[in-house]
């Protein structure tokens, strides 16, 4: 489904140039979102890095989401294409046990 907001395609709209507000960004995030990433906290914000499928086309916003309910949103930075790739990654996993349960597990990517 190819992303609509305000009426505009977002395809079109970001292939022409177009300048996104943060009310879009906020939008675009809030209603079509299909995974964040979400950094450490800093003082009032986490950054965030949300991604969208439009159509057969991925996108990246970053934004920061506000800590309190004093601190908004912001979206700063413009929406950018990704381009998604699906492979099998085999991953090394240790856990440590105690006689009642475990206490800690690792993954290790290889």
């Amino acid at each position: 489904m190819v992303v609509v907001y305000n009426g505009e395609n977002f395809n079109e709209a970001f292939d022409s140039g177009y300048q996104f507000n943060e009310g879009d960004l906020s939008e675009i995030v809030s209603d079509y979102g299909i995974a964040t990433d979400y950094d450490d906290n800093l003082r009032w914000v986490r950054p965030a890095y949300t991604i969208i499928c439009s159509g057969t086309r991925y996108f990246g916003i970053p934004w920061s989401e506000g800590l309190t309910e004093m601190q908004p949103n912001e979206f700063y930075d413009q929406p950018e294409e990704l381009f998604r790739v699906e492979k099998e990654k085999t991953i090394k996993v240790i856990e440590y046990y105690k006689k009642d349960g475990p206490v800690a597990t690792f993954k290790i990517d290889k």
